[in-house]
């Protein structure tokens, strides 16, 4: 079975600035990711198992409980982070952990829609808010000191929307279904 996710979608206007952002992560740490077309930037909230099938039925249930509006997220720089399972380092852009983040996660989980369905992502102490940029192999972080980002990745807002996304590997988001 596919996976599903509920995630923070941005506007047109943030969605080319991440991919800026995501283009200069590639360039300097020679990223074999970029965020675009195919790899929409998100946040994701909540993952799980479900189909295409089942997303109607999902989002009318978030949508009923109020849980579809927009949320403003607060940018915390920038980080790598060692994938578990091999020698991949992510590039993220962490945000920090609101009460408004962590209910959000809460209601979505509360969802009877979601009941009995596999979660995929950390929850609770374990939810890391972000947008990947891109991932690069451990020695591209240790030869590259650092990134110029334009603009400030620090305390820098964003308004995000609740969206049902279908999702692809690497964990991207190559659409958007609902929101």
């Amino acid at each position: 079975m596919s996976a599903l996710a509920f995630v923070l979608a941005f506007g047109d206007t943030e969605n080319k600035e991440w991919i800026s952002y995501s283009e200069l992560s590639k360039n300097s740490y020679t990223s074999e990711f970029a965020l675009g077309e195919d790899y929409l930037p998100h946040a994701t909230i909540v993952q799980f198992r479900g189909s295409v099938g089942d997303a109607n039925m999902i989002w009318k249930e978030a949508t009923s409980k109020g849980l579809n509006g927009t949320i403003e997220v607060v940018a915390a720089g920038m980080c790598f982070l060692p994938a578990p399972d091999n020698s991949e380092v992510w590039i993220e852009v962490p945000f920090l952990k609101s009460e408004a983040l962590s209910q959000l996660q809460d209601s979505l989980l509360g969802l009877d829609s979601l009941a009995g369905r596999e979660i995929l992502n950390g929850c609770g102490d374990s939810f890391r808010p972000h947008v990947t940029l891109g991932y690069t192999s451990e020695e591209a972080v240790l030869r590259v000191s650092g990134l110029d980002l334009p603009g400030s990745l620090l305390r820098r807002k964003f308004t995000a929307r609740v969206a049902l996304a279908d999702t692809g590997p690497h964990y991207s988001v190559p659409r958007i279904l609902h929101g």
